[in-house]
């Protein structure tokens, strides 16, 4: 895999090789941005700020399938996550850019016949107001693998995401937001090793248990969002992703939403909230086979000093490793089930924080157009 081509970077990726206990620092040098390469296109000027554009690429023109082909047992099993980025960042971040609309919600999916599991685990305290922040201060949080089946409900619209990026094999986690749609991290879209390119083999696989789930089977993607300031600029503020699947999936012909149902989606909301936090970890002491959850609330506003004109990050405390890039921070968790954060990128000094770009109408820009909801942003 090539090296990144960074400087400055004062966090890296969720997607991290290691134990939360080994700090890993890497120097990398400034990419500018690069001219759209073949097959990737740029689209429309996005309200929400003004550094912000959407960019998209055609990922598959095959089916499920075809791309479950590229994916032998022996290349998931040898698929990495992200690999770490640069060094640790010891001063509280400029003042957050203030987030604009309503707080709003779209509403899950629970498909007819799909059972619900129950809430997941003890409720932690609420979040602090944004008043009583205490930058860096240890945010309590609870870590254990998920323990009721994968297949009821909220948890049956998560899964792994496995995808291709300038020659290397990589996983991350992701959640079905829509009929369509997966909701993942920019970096596991584009951008995932620095080069500013998209990613291609994508192919989601729910309720993967040790393997992909045999009753369940996988869907490929087919278009992929995110934002340029990511894709371009490499700024974690702006590090979401959108990712439009196909009609079919490996195991049943259906749209992925209505075999698995679909999380609802909540943006322009405080930030002291209560969250469940889902992925697959793969870094150790994780090995990447089975799901696990964190329960925290909100510890406070971050920054990997690149906003690129977006709000800070948000904080909780959460110890996953690589591979749980993507995978959903749920709000509400086991009555609404909102999607309001994921697991995107940590300071290395700080192993037991993760950060979440701040779900304010860029979020909702994303989701919309790759077909999860409709709304206005």
């Amino acid at each position: 895999m090539k090296k990144p081509k960074l400087t400055g970077r004062r966090a890296v990726w969720a997607g991290i090789v290691g134990t939360p206990f080994l700090l890993i620092a890497a120097l990398v040098t400034l990419g500018v941005a690069a001219a759209t390469p073949a097959g990737q296109s740029s689209a429309k000027t996005a309200a929400p700020a003004a550094n912000g554009k959407l960019v998209s690429h055609n990922a598959a023109t095959g089916s499920a399938g075809s791309v479950a082909a590229y994916w032998t047992t022996a290349k998931m099993a040898a698929a990495k996550p992200v690999k770490p980025l640069a060094a640790a960042r010891s001063t509280a971040p400029t003042a957050s850019v203030a987030a604009t609309g309503v707080p709003s919600t779209s509403p899950g999916f629970v498909a007819p016949g799909m059972s619900q599991g129950p809430s997941g685990g003890p409720s932690p305290a609420q979040g602090v107001s944004s008043q009583s922040e205490c930058y860096h201060c240890p945010i309590p949080f609870t870590r254990y693998y998920y323990y009721a089946r994968y297949r009821s409900y909220p948890v049956s619209t998560v899964g792994k995401l496995f995808f291709s990026n300038d020659g290397g094999n990589y996983v991350c986690s992701g959640s079905v937001i829509g009929d369509h749609t997966v909701w993942t991290a920019g970096h596991c879209l584009a951008n995932t090793d620095g080069t500013h390119l998209f990613s291609t083999n994508l192919l989601f696989c729910p309720s993967y248990n040790a393997g992909v789930n045999p009753a369940v089977g996988c869907w490929s993607g087919i278009q992929s969002w995110t934002w340029s300031p990511w894709k371009d600029a490499n700024s974690f503020e702006w590090d979401m992703g959108g990712l439009v699947m196909s009609n079919c999936g490996t195991v049943h012909c259906q749209s992925i939403g209505s075999y698995t149902s679909w999380l609802g989606f909540a943006w322009n909301w405080p930030r002291n909230l209560n969250y469940v936090a889902l992925g697959y970890p793969q870094g150790a002491p994780f090995n990447g086979a089975y799901l696990v959850e964190c329960n925290s609330s909100f510890g406070y506003e971050d920054s990997d000093g690149n906003n690129q004109g977006g709000p800070n990050s948000s904080a909780i405390g959460c110890d996953m490793t690589g591979g749980s890039s993507g995978g959903p921070w749920v709000w509400q968790f086991g009555s609404n089930n909102y999607v309001n954060g994921h697991q995107d990128w940590y300071h290395t000094a700080y192993p037991n924080e993760i950060n979440t770009p701040y779900f304010d109408g860029r979020a909702c820009t994303i989701a919309t157009t790759a077909q999860a909801f409709s709304a206005t942003c």
